[in-house]
């Protein structure tokens, strides 16, 4: 049996679609764990629908205590042999259970991964399919795993992941409670955990869009929480008896450098403070620290160009006349 495992909090206009998605899959041994983290619109109502229709629903509540409390709620109620999170904004290809499933037990993997779609509603020409761009073979250990990780290859969702549930029990697997981005490193060292590693490259997960996602967020929570995770990862590799490649930790310095330099961005132009001190300001903060990490990112470096020109326009303090509000 695979648990799957839905934190709900105001999704009236996604949690059907979401649940339509995963009891029409072609794969029926699921229990469905869903925990109403305090919804205050027609949430739960739909739920109710059904779970008068479906009785592998294990329905849960609490008050509202955000995503990640959802999350480990659930997993002290699940009992499968395997492990699903998905959002319930998103939905699932209708064979993603199968397919997840059958490549688990093909070789005993640990985890397996898929790829996914970034769905956006609204504007389906932004669609972007998103698989894995490497040389595909049977097993992958952690090592390699976490090298496409520090690459963005593989990244540090929980919801296109497949996990033995015993794994994460053993390995106390848990999600930091009011943080963003708080599946990033519970998913690394869950992975490091794990002697036997499969890649499903195929989409198999979409992944919604939406005005409220983070992306579009711009607050001083967002930013600081964005600090402390990409911190808490350097340090937490930095530990760990692992061989990196060079050209590896120089992409993640890329690539988290300019997501630093954005939320800093539009935290610093939402909160309507004058543009000519935004540099100044940067420099003489604690986020500049990370930028001093990076000093070497220009020599040799396989990251995306424009990534790469995006932090140079901000190194020439010229970002802001560039990058849309």
């Amino acid at each position: 049996m695979i648990s799957i495992i839905i934190p709900v909090y105001n999704v009236e206009n996604y949690i059907e679609e979401c649940l339509k998605s995963i009891f029409n899959q072609t794969y029926k041994n699921i229990e469905v764990i869903i925990v109403n983290d305090g919804s205050t619109d027609r949430s739960k109502n739909i739920i109710e629908k059904f779970k008068l229709k479906y009785k592998n629903i294990i329905y849960l509540e609490q008050e509202n205590k955000g995503v990640s409390e959802a999350r480990n709620l659930g997993l002290r109620h699940a009992k499968g042999e395997y492990v699903m999170y998905i959002d319930s904004d998103d939905y699932m290809e209708i064979n993603m259970i199968e397919e997840m499933y059958s490549k688990a037990k093909s070789l005993d993997y640990d985890i397996v991964i898929c790829g996914h779609i970034k769905k956006y509603d609204h504007k389906p020409r932004k669609d972007k399919i998103r698989v894995f761009n490497i040389i595909e073979k049977d097993v992958y250990t952690n090592e390699d795993i976490l090298g496409m990780m520090l690459e963005f290859k593989v990244n540090g969702f929980v919801w296109d992941k497949l996990f033995k549930r015993q794994q994460l029990i053993e390995n106390k697997f848990y999600f930091q409670p009011n943080m963003y981005f708080e599946d990033w490193i519970p998913v690394m060292k869950q992975i490091y955990s794990s002697k036997k590693i499969g890649i499903l490259n195929k989409p198999l997960y979409y992944y919604r869009q939406r005005e409220t996602s983070l992306i579009h967020k711009k607050n001083e929570k967002i930013l600081n929480d964005y600090f402390y995770t990409i911190n808490s990862i350097y340090e937490y590799i930095s530990k760990l008896e692992l061989t990196f490649r060079g050209e590896q930790i120089k992409v993640f310095y890329t690539n988290t450098l300019y997501t630093l330099i954005r939320y800093y961005y539009l935290y610093y132009y939402n909160s309507k403070k004058d543009l000519k001190q935004l540099y100044s300001f940067f420099k003489r903060s604690k986020y500049n620290e990370w930028n001093k990490r990076c000093k070497h990112i220009f020599i040799i470096n396989k990251s995306d160009k424009i990534v790469l020109v995006k932090i140079l326009l901000w190194k020439m303090k010229v970002f802001h006349m560039v990058y849309p509000k």
